[in-house]
């Protein structure tokens, strides 16, 4: 995800920088009212969640995934797993 800045003009949103973007790739567009910002506590918990997002330590996620697998498979009524091996 990238934020970026565009200037309305003439019924067209211009960027006020290059996009690295293909051709005919679609985007999704939000448009923020600077005079009505999201309140800081929205803000503050995007910034974690990205975090989050970008921290990539693969191996740990790898095997949080497989405990979890493993824990909801071995807890189900059904002798048939919710995962596939």
């Amino acid at each position: 995800m990238a934020d970026f800045t565009v200037i309305y003009e003439a019924g067209i949103l211009r960027p006020t920088t290059p996009l690295n973007l293909t051709e005919g790739q679609q985007i999704q567009i939000r448009i923020l009212n600077p005079e009505h910002p999201a309140p800081l506590i929205n803000q503050a918990a995007l910034d974690l969640l990205r975090s989050w997002r970008e921290e990539g330590d693969e191996q740990e996620q790898r095997e949080t995934w497989e405990f979890l697998q493993q824990s909801l498979d071995e807890d189900r009524l059904s002798d048939r797993p919710l995962f596939s091996s």
